[in-house]
């Protein structure tokens, strides 16, 4: 094969991989997974909400979005962040103030895929969560 046709081979199926690359997002690409809810619960003082820690499914740097919505008493919501070592750590949302139970929040917070990773909340006080929605968001949604 001559040269000229080896450079025109390679021109094509490196067009043919850029192509695929940049395919426009489909609707499955996009939209948020839903991976924890809960409605109208008691929940403990400082005990995880969601019955499994959270791992994103998506490998690489994702976001989590979070919709709750406390019924009975206000509380300060903690995300509880467990590292690769095993070391975890709370980190208050609302700048660690107290959800006015009645009201409706939702936060975004940045999440590692990859199973290195993992993520649950808690609440400082015993109360009563009206409404959660946890959303793993990949991709363009953001």
């Amino acid at each position: 094969m001559s040269r000229g046709r080896w450079l025109l081979a390679a021109l094509l199926i490196c067009s043919a991989l850029v192509a695929g690359l940049t395919r426009p997002a489909t609707a499955s690409d996009i939209e948020p997974l839903e991976v924890f809810s809960m409605f109208d619960t008691a929940v403990s003082s400082n005990a995880d909400i969601c019955t499994a820690s959270l791992t994103p499914k998506t490998p690489g740097t994702l976001a989590y979005r979070i919709t709750i919505g406390l019924r009975s008493t206000d509380s300060v919501v903690n995300v509880m962040v467990t590292g690769p070592t095993g070391a975890q750590f709370a980190f208050g949302l609302n700048a660690s103030t107290a959800l006015t139970a009645g009201n409706l929040y939702t936060f975004t917070f940045g999440a590692k895929g990859g199973g290195d990773y993992s993520y649950n909340l808690q609440c400082e006080t015993t109360t009563r969560v009206g409404y959660l929605l946890i959303e793993e968001i990949r991709g363009g949604e953001l």
